[in-house]
């Protein structure tokens, strides 16, 4: 980044920027104003909203529609607090998304404590801590929520944030900045990414890929499945030449509709339906990439589980506290292993997926429960461009259309 005379804030916006961020999501303040008077050609808009919850509520969107970062502004404690509910829902599905906040100005506070300053939080950073992103690297573990105290402490973690939160597994962060800091006057070159964050990545890209593990648990099964969740969204591709390769079914979790959906044998019911349990059921070996296997996805956990279960996750702890895994690989390299399997010996389909999923689907249409709901399906299926995104809120047209519709391709 240019050296220039700049106020944090504007540094601030250029480095969202250089990110490719060409909107953010905020409403000023008396403490936040600072982002708004820096407003500028080549910096990232900054979409107004109703309330602070809505900023995140936004960035969240965003960020599930197009799996890239998004950021929200907003202002000094209550600002901040109001965004807990859209934050811990980001948090909570893995959404890339970063709350930059003022704080109170530096200036003001006592060395012993809260004084009584307008808004005052004794540990701003705090509320946000339990929901964001945690990072480990060579035994050190850094939680991606942090109130700053100087211009170069602020500005290098907005450096390193915008990385570290787009790294497998995905998830939120929080930066507060006091509000004089803001408004400072910066003619310094940003600061370079911290050496833990060096080191993270450099040990990302080190990593070896041994797929020898997984071709020796898969190599005599010939009812293969997979599973695909959120986190497998970047594979799509891979996890579709995958499936036509071993000619196995694709099971999807709520956050993984669409993925590997130009497959054969991609199924376009959830595993709710009878026909699809029996599907798994009949396997004989189920690789589960990017999900976590939560009671939402699987029944409470009352669906029947292949006795071969090899998980490929970034973070499998969640998955293998559902599931018995026979074998479970960490990595953020997870499309490079899918690749891996294609050496795999090459299988005929074992079970027609486009049959089963045409046969329960007019099972569903002709029931009296299930009429009303598909017939909305097949209408918004029949008109929706294929282009454009579809969200489901928590509500019985939503529920219908998130899992029964027939998804062309992730996060639409």
């Amino acid at each position: 980044m240019e050296s220039a005379s700049r106020t944090v804030a504007a540094v601030i916006l250029d480095l969202l920027a250089e990110a490719g961020i060409t909107k953010v999501f905020g409403i000023p303040g008396v403490h936040n104003l600072g982002f708004w008077n820096a407003i500028a050609p080549g910096r990232p808009e900054i979409v107004g909203v109703r309330h602070e919850q809505s900023c995140v509520y936004a960035a969240d969107g965003v960020a599930r529609a197009t799996g890239k970062l998004s950021v929200a502004l907003t202002t000094t404690g209550p600002g901040a607090a109001n965004t807990l509910g859209a934050f811990g829902e980001a948090a909570i599905s893995g959404s890339p998304i970063l709350v930059i906040s003022s704080e109170t100005p530096m200036r003001n506070r006592s060395a012993s404590g809260a004084r009584g300053i307008l808004h005052e939080m004794s540990d701003q950073a705090s509320l946000f801590r339990p929901l964001s992103k945690k990072v480990s690297c060579e035994g050190t573990e850094w939680i991606l929520a942090r109130s700053t105290t100087t211009a170069e402490e602020a500005i290098s973690a907005v450096v390193d944030f915008l990385a570290l939160l787009v790294a497998p597994p995905t998830g939120a962060g929080y930066i507060g900045v006091p509000a004089d800091v803001l408004n400072q006057t910066y003619t310094g070159e940003a600061p370079h990414a911290s050496m833990f964050c060096i080191d993270y990545f450099v040990n990302s890209r080190n990593e070896v890929t041994n797929n020898s593990p997984l071709l020796g648990a898969l190599k005599d099964k010939k009812k293969i499945a997979i599973w695909a969740g959120g986190g497998a969204t970047q594979a799509s591709e891979e996890i579709k030449a995958l499936s036509e390769h071993l000619g196995a079914p694709i099971f999807t979790s709520f956050a993984g509709r669409g993925i590997g959906a130009g497959s054969s044998h991609y199924i376009t019911l959830p595993i709710h339906e009878p026909e699809v349990e029996e599907i798994l059921a009949s396997s004989d070996a189920l690789i589960v990439l990017g999900s976590q296997l939560d009671g939402m996805n699987t029944k409470n956990w009352s669906i029947p589980f292949p006795e071969t279960v090899c998980v490929i996750d970034a973070n499998p702890a969640v998955t293998l506290r559902n599931v018995k895994a026979t074998l479970s690989i960490t990595t953020d390299q997870l499309a490079k292993y899918v690749t891996g399997l294609m050496d795999l010996p090459a299988q005929e389909p074992w079970i027609n997926v486009s049959q089963v999923c045409d046969k329960a689907r007019a099972r569903i249409a002709s029931s009296d429960k299930g009429k009303a709901g598909m017939a909305l399906v097949q209408a918004i299926d029949n008109a929706w461009p294929a282009e454009n995104y579809i969200v489901c809120d928590m509500a019985i047209s939503g529920y219908w259309t998130g899992v029964y519709s027939s998804t062309k391709k992730p996060r639409h």
